[in-house]
């Protein structure tokens, strides 16, 4: 069973990115192998990066295609986050090389917005990309 509707990659997780009626936000660090597994899923993920160097950071890190786009998120019951935080911060004037690509440390998180049922009696599970079921698995 599928509990998400829309999968967002960012630089950021906040609180703040919830609509009104969202209920609450559950957020957890996870490692960037996990990270990146979950970019490889092939899941339908919608790109909220507003920073364009760090977006082309992402695409060549990560390969990927079209990453910046500037938008303020309203999240939604069931929305989920992914969220790669740079930090360090990237000149908007110039390119950046190979090597500060390969240096340039992130956190990484995941969150999912959902009421109490949802957040408690659901939980991600990396090899299927999917909320499903806890059944103490």
């Amino acid at each position: 069973m599928d509990a998400f509707f829309r999968i967002y990659l960012t630089t950021t997780v906040s609180p703040v990115m919830m609509s009104k009626q969202a209920g609450q936000m559950n957020i957890r660090e996870i490692t960037e192998d996990a990270f990146a597994a979950i970019l490889k899923s092939g899941e339908d993920i919608n790109y909220a990066v507003g920073h364009e160097n760090t977006a082309k950071l992402l695409e060549r890190r990560y390969g990927l295609q079209g990453v910046f786009n500037r938008v303020n998120l309203n999240l939604r019951l069931g929305d989920y986050v992914l969220a790669a935080v740079p930090l360090m911060r990237v000149d908007a004037t110039r390119e950046l090389t190979n090597e500060e690509i390969e240096k340039a440390e992130f956190r990484f998180f995941e969150a999912m917005v959902g009421t109490d049922y949802l957040l408690h009696n659901f939980k991600f599970r990396h090899k299927t990309q999917k909320y499903v079921q806890n059944r103490g698995e």
